[in-house]
């Protein structure tokens, strides 16, 4: 009895914040698994899990940014279109790739390629 209990406080630390985060992250998991998802967001938010998650998903977005304007800016783009064709890009699109295709016609144009153009 005692002595398993004092067995196990050596394996599970339970004031190591590690430990804390991790069990936090298990309880949200669960709860977004079951279909409590606004419980699962509120657990996170009051516990701060999300705010590591949001500065990695902050840091690959504007990395992603850089790389499609770097793209834009060589006139390289399939590059662009590979990259809208992403399926962690969101939201529509339409108007985004307007621009780039009028974009890309426009340069046609003005490096008298008007085959490619059209």
């Amino acid at each position: 009895g005692a002595l398993g209990r004092g067995k196990a406080r050596g394996v599970l630390d339970k004031e190591s914040p590690a430990v804390k985060e991790e069990i936090l992250q298990m309880i949200a998991s669960y709860l977004a698994d079951q279909g409590y998802v606004a419980s699962a967001l509120m657990l996170q938010d009051e516990s701060n899990l999300r705010k590591a998650d949001t500065r990695k998903e902050e840091t690959e977005r504007r990395q992603r940014g850089k790389t499609v304007k770097r793209a834009i800016l060589d006139g390289d783009w399939a590059e662009v279109e590979k990259f809208c064709s992403k399926s962690w890009v969101k939201g529509s699109l339409k108007n985004f790739l307007y621009c780039v295709y009028k974009q890309q016609y426009l340069e046609l144009v003005d490096g008298q390629e008007y085959q490619k153009a059209f």
